[in-house]
C-alpha cells in the first residue's frame, strides 16, 4: 500500500506542470517590416529618458542566426539618461477572452551587439533587451537580458507572469502599481521586446544590435477538470488496493 501511494505521489509533479490547454506559440525568424512596429517609450522612477534620443529599426535580409534578423540602432546622450524602444510583433497577438487565460509566457531570442562596444567617446559596452507586452494601449516591460558580445548569443527569459511586467514609469522600481491581465477577462495582448541603453557620461553614444529567432510561448496550469480526473484516478487506485 505504501509503495503504491509513493508511486502515485511521484507521478503528481508531472501532472502539475503547466499544460497546453491554453498554450500558444509565436515565432519569427524573418522579421518582415510589415509585422513589426516600434516606438520610443518614456521611462520614469529609477530612469530618466533622453528626450533627444533617436533610433532606427528594421529587417536586415542576411547575417542573422541564420538568415534575416531585426536590427536596431539607438543614439542617445547623457549624463544619466536612458533610451528604451518597444518593438511589437503585430502577428503575435493572444486574446484571453477568446482563447482563455494563461499564467505566463516564456521568451527566447538571439542577440548580437553588432558594433560592440558602441561608438563615440563613452561606449556603452552593453545593450539591454527585455520582453514586452502591450494590452489596451499600455506597454509593460518584463525582466532583462544584456548583450555584451559581438556575436550571436541565445537568451531565455522564462516564467514571465503578470507580476514580472511593470509600467515604464515604474519598471525596476521599488513600487509597481499595475500589471497586465492574463486572465480570461483581459484584453488582447501583443507580444514583443524592448531594446534599451543608458549612459552616465555627457557624450552622444550609439549602439547597433540585432535580434533573431524571437519566440514566445504561453503556459497554463491544469484545468479544474484535469485535476478532478487525476484525483479520482488516485482515489480509485487506493480503493482498489485496499480491496
Amino acid at each position: 500500500m505504501r509503495r503504491l501511494v509513493l508511486a502515485v505521489l511521484c507521478l503528481l509533479p508531472n501532472y502539475l506542470l503547466p499544460i497546453s490547454g491554453h498554450a500558444a506559440v509565436f515565432f519569427d525568424d524573418t522579421f518582415a517590416n510589415s509585422d513589426w512596429t516600434s516606438q520610443r517609450v518614456t521611462l520614469g522612477g529609477v530612469f530618466t529618458s533622453d528626450p533627444n534620443a533617436t533610433y532606427s529599426a528594421g529587417q536586415v535580409g542576411s547575417g542573422g542566426n541564420t538568415g534575416a534578423y531585426r536590427e536596431t540602432t539607438q543614439t542617445y546622450t547623457g549624463p544619466n539618461l536612458t533610451v528604451l524602444i518597444a518593438h511589437l510583433n503585430t502577428a503575435a497577438v493572444y486574446n484571453p477572452g477568446v482563447s482563455g487565460g494563461f499564467v505566463g509566457a516564456n521568451f527566447s531570442f538571439d542577440v548580437n551587439f553588432l558594433n560592440y562596444p558602441g561608438t563615440c567617446c563613452s561606449p556603452s559596452n552593453a545593450v539591454g533587451y527585455a520582453p514586452v507586452v502591450e494590452q489596451g494601449g499600455t506597454i509593460y516591460i518584463g525582466d532583462t537580458a544584456v548583450a555584451v558580445l559581438a556575436q550571436w548569443t541565445s537568451f531565455a527569459v522564462s516564467n514571465q507572469t503578470e507580476s514580472s511586467f511593470a509600467l515604464p514609469t515604474e519598471w525596476q522600481g521599488p513600487t509597481q502599481t499595475a500589471h497586465p491581465d492574463f486572465s480570461a477577462a483581459g484584453a488582447p495582448i501583443t507580444f514583443g521586446y524592448a531594446t534599451y541603453n543608458g549612459t552616465g557620461a555627457p557624450f552622444t553614444t550609439s549602439t547597433t544590435s540585432g535580434l533573431d529567432n524571437f519566440s514566445v510561448s504561453t503556459f497554463d496550469i491544469p484545468e479544474p477538470g484535469s485535476l478532478f480526473l487525476l484525483s479520482a484516478a488516485v482515489l480509485g487506485l487506493v480503493a482498489r488496493r485496499r480491496r
